[in-house]
């Protein structure tokens, strides 16, 4: 377990889905990035604060619809560490996405744009019209090994290890991050609130 080093960002402390028929292209997935920490921390920070203010307004407004009024069926369900969630794979054109999903309501940031996805749990963030992470907040999308919204926080241990960065808010709330993996996850009590995928962080 490591502790970040001073002076970066903390991102829990600044407060799938379409018919794969449509043939989003499946690549083999590109190596990890070499991006600097602290420039990774802060990208991961504007996304999460994007995202977490964004659940706050989005229940005032309401979920959007699906344009066929259910949520589309999903490929896999599956959440993939430093990939993708279901049919979503880090840089997939934002625009691949709602034409499976619908338009998502759009929320701005300094240099990013958020998605929402409520209809089926997701929120996006991008760049430059590129999907740069993923935010899962419903229980029917897993990793391989069973971990979904819900889950108790010893399964993510017993998957994942103890080589996390542990930022918490309070004892009862709090975020792991395993950056080299490229999935982080939010935990209240002790089971998984959300998760996050984005690109793994060379360390």
């Amino acid at each position: 377990m490591r502790s970040r080093p001073s002076g970066e960002a903390r991102p829990s402390d600044l407060d799938d889905s379409g018919i794969i028929n449509l043939a989003v292209p499946q690549t083999d997935p590109s190596p990890p990035r070499r991006v600097s920490r602290p420039l990774a921390a802060l990208m991961l920070a504007a996304m999460l604060v994007g995202c977490l203010a964004a659940v706050g307004q989005f229940q005032a407004d309401g979920p959007e619809s699906p344009a066929s009024g259910a949520p589309p069926a999903r490929r896999d369900g599956r959440i993939v560490a430093g990939q993708r969630v279901d049919f979503i794979t880090l840089d997939l054109p934002i625009a691949r996405v709602e034409e499976v999903l619908g338009a998502g309501k759009v929320r701005p940031q300094e240099d990013s744009q958020l998605y929402l996805f409520d209809h089926v749990g997701v929120h996006l963030a991008t760049r430059k019209g590129l999907v740069q992470s993923i935010l899962v907040q419903v229980p029917d999308l897993r990793t391989a090994e069973g971990i979904a919204v819900g889950s108790d926080v010893d399964l993510v241990l017993r998957t994942f290890g103890e080589r996390y960065e542990y930022e918490a808010r309070s004892p009862e709330d709090y975020w792991l991050h395993y950056w080299p993996q490229g999935i982080h996850f939010s935990i209240q009590g002790t089971s998984v609130a959300r998760i996050m995928v984005a690109h793994p962080v060379i360390q």
